[in-house]
């Protein structure tokens, strides 16, 4: 089991990953407690429900996996073939640089997140929390993987969730530097380099021993379509994440409130 504690403003959050039951989780501190655990099929019942027994809420949402339990070769044929011809054309003709860290340091983690929140205004999205990397890091969890060109200057970097206990990699941040090149040709490079980290890191997950390559939740929009697609010409196939939020605190309640009818309006509306 996986836990990260971490301030979000005033609130204090608990993220499990792993199935446990709430009196297993040593989360006293927190107001509010995440729990997620991967399905890669669907329980019966409605995406969003109340538990009154235990004042806590459910989500499923749909994500996509990737079944790395096949043949390396086999997982790299199913590829849509324009996503082959791009992968191809990245690691033999661009002279492109793939790096991995299991055991980022701090300034490798710095840097990622000043970064990612660049990325983040342009894309006007999330912030990193910075305080995840360093605890999932701390606890031989983290896996941070980047692609350079042959100055050295990134052009995409993820950060990855090695969850154990659901046997999968799950994608907590990505970042690119399309929004910084200025030509067409420099943002198909980019775009090349995402597609050849993404099957860098099938490969170094799969070597690991993981079951599943987790992209990822579905994209809402029309914005998610070009997103949803890539990942399905990955060979992406759909399956879960199911998050159980649990209020321990006043604030928490509240926050939890206000998750509830955001998922509602996000997932069912």
């Amino acid at each position: 089991m996986i836990t990260i504690n971490y301030k979000r403003n005033l609130l204090n959050v608990t993220e499990v990953y792993g199935q446990r039951k709430l009196e297993e989780i040593n989360a006293n501190q927190a107001d509010l407690i995440i729990n997620t655990r991967l399905l890669t099929n669907p329980l019966d019942g409605p995406i969003v429900k109340k538990n009154k027994k235990n004042n806590s809420f459910e989500i499923l949402i749909p994500n996509f996996i990737l079944d790395l339990s096949k043949e390396e070769q086999d997982i790299y044929n199913n590829f849509n073939k324009s996503i082959k011809y791009e992968i191809r054309k990245a690691s033999e003709k661009d002279g492109l640089i793939y790096s991995e860290y299991e055991n980022a340091t701090d300034e490798q983690l710095l840097n990622f997140s000043r970064f990612f929140n660049s990325f983040a205004k342009e894309k006007n999205i999330d912030k990193c929390v910075l305080e995840k990397l360093f605890t999932l890091r701390n606890n031989d969890s983290l896996l941070m993987t980047v692609i350079s060109d042959e100055q050295n200057n990134i052009l995409v970097a993820h950060c990855m969730l090695l969850d154990r206990d659901n046997s999968q990699s799950y994608g907590l941040y990505s970042v690119s530097a399309r929004f910084s090149k200025s030509n067409s040709s420099e943002k198909r490079l980019v775009g090349r380099a995402n597609k050849y980290l993404h099957w860098k890191e099938i490969q170094t997950v799969k070597q690991r021993g993981f079951k599943w390559y987790n992209m990822g939740g579905v994209v809402a929009g029309k914005e998610g379509e070009g997103i949803n697609e890539f990942k399905m010409k990955l060979g992406g196939v759909r399956g879960y994440d199911l998050k159980i939020y649990h209020s321990n605190s006043f604030i928490g309640n509240i926050c939890k409130t206000l998750l509830y009818y955001k998922w509602r309006k996000n997932l069912i509306e």
